[in-house]
């Protein structure tokens, strides 16, 4: 199984017109309404997610509001996959110099979640297409996930060198725009990946294609975003929430992107 998968499934009057926001929208929750399982998965994981903030805030390695988005008016939620907004967060710095079973215990709650939604995201995409779902798409899958978030936690420690005044202000607009192009870019890469694609080559292949499509797909991101921190936001059920809904209609709008799209295999 690879990512030539999807090649050649665009037709009609959808053949080469690219995303547009409308259209994606309402076909990948007419997915959704037809085929109503396919949210389970991440329902699955929500209270996967739900159950890993109860234990971190238990235990006492520190831990942040994920992303800090509750602590302001206006969050945004995207993590470049489909994933639910979990409502705690640790940092790398929180690790350091902690003894082994804390350390195995945080690294292991970490790695817990990374799986359940990975796993959720993958079966999710792979039903949807209906794609062979073979131990080469999860793993492609899991690796993905893997380098976002590994990117994720780098970008978080540049981000927290701040520049004073109008030079930081004008700074952080540019990067929030350099991230929502990037993550718009890769949109496809999940489903590249869960059709078995290696991460580096999903990631190239889903630059390609997003090529036409980059204005539409960072409205698609800002829609997202907003919504899983929106929905996350609601007290106790928030992250079951967000990944029950968001989640699901962000997996299938991969989907459909990539049927609406043609490419020489």
């Amino acid at each position: 199984m690879t990512d030539d998968a999807f090649a050649g499934r665009a037709t009609g009057e959808n053949r080469n017109q690219g995303i547009t926001v409308g259209d994606t929208l309402s076909a990948a929750l007419a997915r959704l309404r037809d085929d109503p399982l396919l949210a389970v998965p991440f329902a699955l994981a929500g209270v996967v997610l739900s159950l890993l903030d109860w234990l971190r805030e238990l235990d006492p390695i520190p831990t942040v509001a994920a992303g800090g988005a509750r602590e302001t008016t206006v969050g945004l939620e995207f993590q470049g996959y489909p994933t639910g907004a979990p409502a705690t967060a640790r940092r790398v710095g929180a690790l350091v110099d902690l003894e082994t079973p804390s350390l195995g215990w945080a690294v292991g709650l970490e790695f817990v979640a990374l799986l359940a939604v990975a796993v959720a995201g993958w079966y999710t995409i792979a039903r949807a297409a209906a794609l062979e779902r073979t131990a080469r798409g999860l793993g492609s899958y899991v690796g993905f996930v893997v380098l976002v978030v590994a990117a994720g936690r780098l970008l978080g420690s540049i981000g927290d060198v701040t520049l004073p005044g109008l030079a930081g202000l004008v700074v952080f607009l540019l990067v929030i725009l350099a991230i929502l192009v990037a993550f718009a870019r890769l949109f496809l890469a999940p489903g590249l990946a869960a059709a078995g694609s290696t991460p580096p080559r999903a990631i190239r292949r889903s630059v390609r294609l997003t090529g036409g499509s980059t204005g539409p797909l960072v409205v698609l991101v800002l829609l997202y975003g907003l919504a899983a921190w929106l929905l996350g936001s609601v007290p106790q059920v928030g992250v079951l929430v967000s990944s029950a809904v968001v989640a699901p209609v962000h997996a299938l709008s991969i989907v459909v992107g990539l049927e609406r799209l043609e490419w020489e295999p």
